[in-house]
């Protein structure tokens, strides 16, 4: 694996449930990155033309998605960095989803759906203890294939209690969701250049926030970093999946 500098692309909790469902299938259908890998243009083309080639439903641009952020780490060449918190975001949201397929089999009624907001009795009454493992097996996977295919992936598990300094920091600034502060606060004491989210507010907070509040965030990371100059502080800029080809 190459030691080289590389900018650094950190994913959100969607961003990783696309490239987790496109590694997935991709591995299942022999597609781009597995197998051989010596045009990764073309490679690209036909995971592209098979994913085309699909029933048009919500799954199909979700993979669609996965493939465009891993085909631009690729081409840029960029290394993705995720939070633990993402993963553990993305275990429960497909907890919470294997559950509601459980209520679905049972015919719950309409009136009863709206039980499952919040309400973690009702989901755990419906999951088995294979749910749970195979869930937590399933998104550790999803970094050991990118390695196994030659990306360079890191998950961020350093200066913790920094980022959830900076997370408060961040939250006396501007406003968006408590996993959306650490996520960020995490991209930010990462240095990355690049934050892919699907999130249009998230995305709006990062690259819209005045100029004022950047200098004051820039001077709380410089001050954590130890870097010298705010002005070498990165801040990371938000891109969104399934437009980064064009981007």
């Amino acid at each position: 694996m190459s030691t080289e500098y590389r900018k650094v692309a950190f994913l959100d909790t969607n961003a990783l449930h696309f490239v987790g469902l496109y590694i997935t299938h991709a591995k299942g259908n022999d597609l781009y990155p597995f197998g051989s890998r010596a045009d990764d243009r073309r490679a690209i083309a036909e995971a592209k033309q098979h994913l085309d080639s699909m029933p048009e439903v919500k799954s199909t641009k979700s993979l669609r998605d996965g493939l465009d952020v891993l085909a631009w780490t690729s081409r840029e060449a960029v290394r993705v960095e995720y939070s633990p918190v993402t993963e553990l975001e993305l275990m429960a949201g497909r907890l919470r989803g294997r559950a509601l397929e459980a209520a679905a089999k049972e015919g719950v009624p309409d009136r009863m759906w709206t039980r499952f907001y919040g309400n973690e009795d009702e989901i755990s009454s419906r999951l088995q203890p294979d749910d749970l493992e195979m869930v937590k097996i399933r998104v550790e996977e999803i970094e050991s294939n990118l390695e196994k295919t030659g990306f360079v992936v890191t998950v961020s598990a350093e200066r913790t209690r920094e980022i959830l300094d900076l997370a408060k920091e961040l939250a006396g600034l501007v406003y968006m969701g408590v996993t959306d502060y650490i996520i960020y606060a995490s991209a930010i004491s990462a240095q990355a250049e690049y934050l892919i989210t699907n999130d249009g507010y998230f995305s709006k907070v990062v690259n819209e926030t005045p100029d004022e509040i950047n200098r004051r965030i820039r001077e709380r990371v410089g001050q954590m970093l130890g870097i010298s100059s705010d002005d070498d502080v990165v801040l990371p800029e938000a891109r969104k999946p399934g437009k980064l080809s064009t981007s």
